[in-house]
């Protein structure tokens, strides 16, 4: 895209700006990976307002051409391949298969997480992390359970934190009665490790599915993600209905 003014109609200022640069995308001038000029450069460029730049870069976050990320700027975004299905059923670990031993450690919870337990900063967590291949379709996964130490206040007799999860769960029901598990999905920018473990391209981002366990008042009590590379759709089993 060469630095001469461009002449922006009045009509649909935001949608002509996204489609100047959407055609640059696809011209190549910016390949995946590879970030846009700054918001104030682009402001200066097509001769509008921050607010109006920011509607159009807006508008190419949603059609999956760019990412934003916190600083660095808006990254173009790599052009996945045909999507893999992965199945969500009641066992979240049902068709992974996992590669090596567990890393086991404990850690202080930070802000995010501790919003999640609805415990304060700094709590002792357990966690296992570990690498898996999803069976059906090849495709590698990271996975994470993280255990709040409060989850077991009141046991007389607790499981190994860092042992088997079913084992865990069948410690939890048995303590707090009737569990329920809801489940939430975001994509996230991989850092380096998560890229190359999970093959992704340039700008190309990765999927966390957490199932959290519950009990039946809503109160966290375990969290267990898996990450995929992007190009995933996720699929639900439906059991006992008609």
């Amino acid at each position: 895209m060469d630095a001469d003014p461009v002449v922006i109609r009045p009509a649909s200022i935001p949608g002509q700006v996204a489609g100047f640069l959407r055609q640059a995308i696809d011209r190549g001038d910016y390949q995946p990976g590879a970030l846009l000029p700054a918001e104030r450069i682009l402001k200066d460029r097509f001769q509008v307002s921050i607010a109006t730049v920011r509607q159009a870069l807006a508008m190419l976050v949603a059609e999956g051409l760019v990412t934003k990320v916190n600083g660095k700027g808006t990254i173009v975004r790599g052009k996945p391949g045909p999507p893999d299905t992965v199945t969500r059923s009641v066992d979240p670990w049902a068709e992974l298969a996992l590669i090596g031993e567990p890393e086991s450690r404990r850690e202080n919870a930070r802000t995010r997480t501790a919003a999640l337990f609805d415990i304060e900063p700094g709590s002792l967590l357990f966690v296992v992390d570990q690498n898996a291949t999803h069976d059906p379709t090849g495709r590698p996964v990271l996975t994470r359970r993280i255990l709040p130490n409060h989850a077991f206040d009141g046991m007389a007799d607790y499981p190994d934190p860092f042992g088997p999860r079913t084992t865990i769960i069948a410690a939890l029901r048995h303590h707090h009665g009737r569990l329920r598990q809801t489940e939430q999905v975001r994509p996230l920018m991989p850092d380096s490790d998560e890229r190359a473990t999970l093959g992704l391209g340039p700008g190309q981002l990765l999927q966390e599915a957490t199932r959290i366990t519950r009990t039946k008042d809503g109160h966290a009590l375990l969290a267990e993600s898996q990450r995929y590379g992007e190009g995933i759709v996720l699929e639900y089993e439906l059991n006992g209905l008609p």
